[in-house]
């Protein structure tokens, strides 16, 4: 999934609801793919580095706001 369609799924599940900036994801999704191979996957996501991500989003959303205490509640 690349950077613009992922910016996509976020909007759709209301990830993006104002409490997290579109720059916030952007920064996530590049830190994600910072170490990953290129063969294959070029800027676009790999099933692992989705579920990075996801974590990575819940992290901030939930747990370092104070929402929740543990990453498996924030996910």
């Amino acid at each position: 999934i690349s950077l613009n369609d992922f910016v996509s799924f976020c909007r759709d599940v209301e990830v993006l609801d104002g409490t997290m900036p579109t720059s916030t994801v952007d920064r996530m999704f590049i830190a994600t793919k910072v170490n990953a191979p290129t063969v294959g996957g070029g800027n676009a996501l790999f099933r692992h580095e989705f579920l990075e991500i996801l974590l990575r989003i819940s992290n901030v959303k939930y747990r370092d706001s104070g929402v929740v205490s543990t990453f498996a509640e924030a996910l």
